[in-house]
């Protein structure tokens, strides 16, 4: 599957390539104040918020995401999908159709587009990569490394391009070689550990952080990266005594990494992969929940998704 990673226009999901071709390095981000009240379980340190005006390929790249969700979603009016691309095209320099193979996904979507209508039937059907489980271990800080290796292992990458002696393993990606999990005690956010520790295993450039996304924006990263066979990790904040997914212990405040592994019909929900099953009793390795919930309880505000 390695050969997805050209970033050509022809892989499966353009909306999804196109956004990684244009790999902007600069902080489009505020770092999050968070709330450490009662025992705090911490593997993703310090969150960020969305800054527009700052990074005008982000922008446009946000745009584009959102109107795309909105199309899955079934609520967008064509010319502001139209809007969306033309700006991005214009911004980034990319096309996202010229040269491109067709495919069902967004075909869906452009022939709304082309007919003038809304892209109502842009994802009809439930969609669910076959990513490997692995747990994190009993160390609490390491659902960083637990979900990079989760990630690497569907791309059939085990071992790294920065230094092939290394292999996947939840220890070697933790080191200051790669995601400096043991450095900080934490796969930052904020320092985009994961991003960048991620890239220089995988030899070129995999993840992108999207900072506090909406749902739109989420959803459309959601789709186009999985019907693109791409699998995303999330980062999450839950504070003590809020809402809390997944059976973790609600008198914990916990920062947190998944693996995004699908969405439900209709993009109503995304399936997930958690690590912890082997430090709490209760969790289960996946489960799915609904987007219009979850982004702005665990991820708006604090941290956001890297695919």
């Amino acid at each position: 599957m390695s050969s997805r990673r050209t970033r050509s226009l022809a892989v499966a999901a353009i909306v999804g390539a196109l956004f990684a071709v244009s790999n902007p390095r600069t902080a489009t981000a505020s770092v999050q104040a968070t709330d450490d009240s009662g025992p705090v379980f911490d593997g993703i340190g310090p969150g960020v918020d969305y800054v527009p005006g700052v990074d005008p390929e982000a922008d446009a790249r946000r745009a584009l995401y959102t109107a795309y969700g909105e199309a899955v979603q079934g609520r967008l009016d064509a010319s502001a999908l139209t809007e969306a691309v033309e700006t991005f095209e214009d911004t980034t320099g990319e096309s996202v159709t010229e040269g491109a193979a067709p495919i069902p996904e967004l075909a869906k979507v452009t022939t709304g587009m082309v007919a003038g209508k809304a892209a109502t039937t842009a994802a009809t059907t439930a969609h669910s990569l076959a990513v490997p489980y692995y747990s994190q271990g009993t160390d609490n800080n390491y659902c960083g490394p637990a979900t990079a290796k989760m990630i690497l292992a569907w791309e059939g990458h085990n071992t790294s391009a920065y230094n092939p002696s290394h292999n996947n393993t939840e220890s070697r990606l933790a080191t200051s070689d790669y995601l400096k999990t043991d450095l900080h005690g934490a796969t930052n956010w904020g320092t985009k550990d994961m991003e960048l520790g991620f890239d220089k295993f995988y030899g070129s450039n995999y993840l992108l952080q999207d900072d506090s996304p909406s749902v739109s924006s989420y959803v459309g990263t959601v789709v186009s990266h999985i019907d693109g066979f791409d699998a995303p990790a999330v980062g999450t904040h839950e504070p003590a005594g809020g809402y809390h997914y997944n059976g973790h212990p609600a008198g914990q405040t916990i920062r947190h990494w998944l693996v995004v592994k699908g969405y439900t019909t209709n993009a109503v929900g995304t399936t997930y992969l958690d690590s912890s099953t082997s430090i709490w009793t209760g969790v289960d390795q996946q489960f799915n929940y609904g987007n219009s919930a979850f982004v702005p309880r665990y991820i708006t505000g604090y941290y956001g998704i890297a695919s």
